[in-house]
């Protein structure tokens, strides 16, 4: 759970110690809303809570309101695929391999990269759109969810 409060620190905006670093490089960068959301609810009660920081962070990152989740009792009605969407799409907000500065130094394939992440964008939003209507329909196929995993590995 602290690795994770490190990530919510970090996407917050708030100034990181050396050793913090050093703990959230061991873990994943990118996201994992499963955990960031245990993380989140554990600190709501506690004193100095840095949960009015991390808050935005995680709606920005996940496309997500946190109150919604909250009404909505969670996460508990999210499949697993749209789990991995959500963490997909934080992914691409988050890591340094899909920023513009970093796109676009490679002018080989900036241009492709450019695209792809703002198709793995719009596959994203759209299922998690989805979801927070309520839409039956909100368990990818396969093969889409196949698709949206070849264009976040091509960075």
């Amino acid at each position: 759970m602290e690795v994770r409060s490190i990530v919510l620190d970090k996407w917050a905006g708030k100034t990181i110690s050396n050793t913090r670093k050093s703990q959230r490089n061991a873990a994943v960068h990118g996201g994992s809303i499963l955990a960031d959301y245990d993380v989140i609810l554990r600190e709501v009660d506690q004193l100095d809570s840095r949960v009015d920081q991390w808050k935005p962070a995680f709606e920005f990152h996940y496309n997500v309101w946190w109150e919604f989740l909250c009404a909505r009792g969670g996460l508990d009605s999210a499949s697993k695929e749209l789990i991995r969407i959500f963490d997909y799409l934080a992914n691409i907000r988050s890591l340094k391999k899909w920023e513009d500065w970093k796109i676009q130094s490679n002018p080989n394939t900036s241009s492709k990269k450019m695209k792809d992440r703002a198709k793995i964008v719009e596959i994203c939003t759209s299922w998690i759109d989805k979801w927070v209507g309520d839409t039956m329909d909100t368990i990818p196929t396969k093969a889409q969810m196949e698709r949206l995993r070849q264009l976040s590995h091509q960075a």
